[in-house]
């Protein structure tokens, strides 16, 4: 899976975007300092040097109803209901 710091629309219809990070910020900005491999291969070029284990996450059902977000589709971007 990937876990990536802002939209990559690019992977839009193409990959399953799941899960949101409620919680554990400053990990997410350690791992987003990492070192990484660079070089022409772009499936490659992104990819930490020493990658990080992910020792364990907590899976929550759906964190996002409590908050109205209706995800998004092809024709739109997410919008908060009342």
């Amino acid at each position: 899976f990937f876990i990536t710091y802002e939209r990559q629309p690019h992977l839009n219809n193409i990959y399953t975007v799941f899960g949101r990070l409620l919680q554990g910020w400053e990990t997410l900005d350690k791992m987003e300092k990492l070192p990484v491999r660079g070089g022409p291969k772009k499936s490659l070029a992104n990819r930490p040097i020493d990658p990080p284990i992910i020792l364990s996450v907590t899976i929550h059902a759906n964190p996002l109803a409590d908050e109205g977000i209706v995800y998004p589709t092809k024709n739109g971007l997410p919008e908060k209901v009342n």
